[in-house]
């Protein structure tokens, strides 16, 4: 489970980093 939430924080953090 958490690593399901570690991978979920991964692409918004991906999502950040390509909006920035």
């Amino acid at each position: 489970m958490a690593e399901r939430v570690l991978t979920r924080v991964h692409r918004l953090r991906e999502r950040v980093d390509a909006t920035l």
